[in-house]
């Protein structure tokens, strides 16, 4: 994808699935501390993260899910 900021909001959601394995959406939601249907609404592409549910993600995960702008 040319559009960065779209492709960039792809990967994280590849890196999240990635990331999550085989847990459920409720229970990274409750594990990560965010709502449910917001962590859904962004796996199925309905909608962009904030910035504060990157945070809580990454944090639950210990991991980079936001992909940098020079990554390949």
């Amino acid at each position: 994808m040319t559009d960065h900021p779209h492709e960039a909001a792809r990967r994280f959601v590849l890196n999240l699935r990635e990331a999550m394995g085989e847990a459920s959406v409720r229970s990274t939601a409750i594990g990560a501390e965010v709502d449910r249907n917001s962590l859904r609404m962004v796996l199925d592409g309905e909608t962009w993260p904030d910035a504060k549910l990157v945070a809580k993600l990454e944090l639950h995960f210990k991991r980079t899910l936001w992909p940098g702008y020079f990554e390949e």
